[in-house]
């Protein structure tokens, strides 16, 4: 038990403090007084804070989702960014293949790109086409693919005007793309269907093909370089009586509608 002494010390240091409450307050101002208390508690309030936090971290504020979304959206880019990394991966591994068994050949390619924001898309249906900021003045010309950062593929220009294009998606019926798994079991000619998606189709029957397999572009269309990243499988459509099956997929760039996207204007093997 405290003392007598200790007591008297602790009573009067309360009575001093009211003094000193009183005296700010009638001075018109409590700021030296609430300064000294702000600075007597803030080791405990962090302490409460921390514990807080803690035991209720389930609890988000507006700024804690906003940071939440952003980190989502990082992940999703370093996720596209992988599943580039997995296609340049397997393209270096085929070429080098090729290079072992034909010396001298140079297999380094470089691409030329223009970048471009895309100021709209179609109002109808949010799948057909989209609207960029670049056009002849830029050097953007019919049938140009255009991608997205990852070597996603986003679709090729039909239309072009001075300062703006029109970019038909990967997801229209009338967007022809020759694509093949990353494997390269499986291949055929990819257009989009009802919904958003995507389907594979003219795959030989025999070809071996896997949900959740990797679709990227085969170059055999003349307008989309090799090893874009197309899409995953989502279904195996595959009937008895049929020569050929087909595969469903979903987009790759159906994970978000992107705001910076890339004309490829030039590409040297």
């Amino acid at each position: 038990m405290a003392g007598p002494h200790k007591k008297k010390k602790w009573i009067m240091l309360a009575v001093a403090m009211i003094l000193l409450l009183i005296f700010f307050a009638r001075a018109g101002t409590t700021a030296p007084f609430e300064n000294i208390m702000v600075r007597a508690t803030a080791p405990l309030a962090a302490s409460a804070l921390y514990a807080w936090h803690t035991v209720a971290g389930f609890g988000m504020t507006a700024a804690d989702m906003k940071n939440a979304g952003a980190e989502v959206a990082a992940l999703r880019e370093e996720n596209q960014r992988l599943q580039a990394e997995v296609v340049r991966q397997a393209e270096l591994a085929r070429e080098n293949e090729a290079l072992r068994a034909q010396l001298g050949v140079d297999a380094a390619r470089s691409r030329t790109l223009v970048d471009a924001e895309v100021i709209a898309f179609d109002p109808l249906s949010f799948t057909n086409y989209a609207v960029i900021n670049r056009g002849s003045r830029d050097g953007v010309k019919e049938q140009m693919p255009v991608i997205m950062p990852g070597d996603v593929v986003f679709g090729k220009i039909t239309n072009v005007h001075e300062t703006t294009s029109e970019v038909m998606l990967i997801t229209d019926s009338d967007n022809k793309v020759s694509g093949t798994t990353i494997s390269q079991n499986a291949s055929g000619v990819l257009g989009g269907a009802k919904g958003g998606t995507l389907v594979l189709d003219l795959i030989e029957k025999s070809a071996a093909i896997a949900l959740g397999e990797l679709v990227v572009t085969s170059g055999l269309d003349g307008v989309y370089p090799r090893g874009l990243i197309i899409g995953r499988v989502l279904k195996i459509i595959s009937e008895e009586e049929g020569i050929f099956q087909q595969a469903q997929l979903k987009a790759a760039y159906a994970e978000t509608l992107p705001s910076t996207v890339f004309v490829i204007t030039g590409q040297r093997q």
